[in-house]
């Protein structure tokens, strides 16, 4: 049984809707795709919706505006579920499970799956189909974008672990760098006899765990932290590279 989104909004475009019986659905903007919504904030090939173990999943593909089911943002691949509210840039749709009609609206519903296919008339070899060509294009944008929106989302969880790393281990570093210097001057403070040397015990960097105090070990936390967030920086910055050089050898033609 076919499954279907229901547009809610814009008003523009409220009312259209799209059968989701393919096994795997491209939904974006561009001519070709299995879902297409024309409107600006969804990106030439925004998601796709597929068939896992009798369920619907959303992922996105790289889009520039996002996939949000339920106002929460998808960065994985997530289920979907009897009216549920997927967020396409700035078109959101009711997803409905259990669908035997067909589709309505203004806008064409998503197709059966094929292949890519190409068809090339009188057995001419040099001369291939303009649809062929675009599909074939659509299926290997989708195949690097998936790809691509891996890489972001780790790229992402590598910032936010070395940012969390950098605030922790920073954090424990200074208190134990202002412990040593606290206990420094109550030492200088105490009254000493004179010609003997004052007896200094204190714990330099704070006690210590295994063997090492916990500010060395706070400022190594750090250290990570710092070497995480780069990564992860240099990691999303390659990916976005990736994206556009994906776009100008891909280029998605619009009808």
């Amino acid at each position: 049984m076919a499954a279907r989104l229901v547009v809610v909004r814009p008003a523009s475009l409220k009312g259209a809707a799209f059968v989701v019986a393919a096994e795997r659905a491209v939904v974006g903007r561009a001519g070709g795709v299995d879902i297409r919504i024309p409107d600006r904030s969804v990106s030439s090939c925004h998601a796709a919706l597929v068939r896992r173990g009798g369920r619907v999943v959303v992922e996105d593909l790289g889009s520039t505006n996002g996939t949000a089911v339920n106002g929460s943002t998808v960065s994985v691949a997530r289920p979907l579920r009897h009216g549920d509210v997927v967020g396409f840039g700035g078109v959101e749709l009711r997803f409905e499970e259990s669908y035997d009609g067909t589709a309505t609206g203004l806008y064409e519903p998503v197709r059966e799956p094929r292949g890519a296919h190409f068809e090339i008339p009188e057995q001419r070899a040099d001369v291939i189909n303009n649809v062929g060509r675009d599909q074939y294009v659509l299926q290997q944008r989708d195949g690097f974008l998936r790809e691509i929106a891996a890489t972001r989302t780790r790229a992402t969880r590598l910032i936010w672990i070395g940012a969390a790393m950098i605030v922790g281990g920073g954090a424990v570093f200074a208190a134990m760098i202002l412990r040593t210097m606290s206990d420094l001057g109550e030492a200088l403070d105490l009254p000493a006899e004179p010609g003997v040397m004052p007896d200094f015990q204190f714990d330099f960097m704070g006690p210590r765990v295994g063997g090492m105090p916990v500010g060395l070990i706070g400022w190594a936390v750090c250290g990570i932290g710092n070497v995480l967030l780069i990564a992860g920086i240099v990691l999303h910055v390659v990916a976005t590279a990736r994206k556009r050089k994906v776009d100008a050898r891909f280029p998605v033609r619009h009808h």
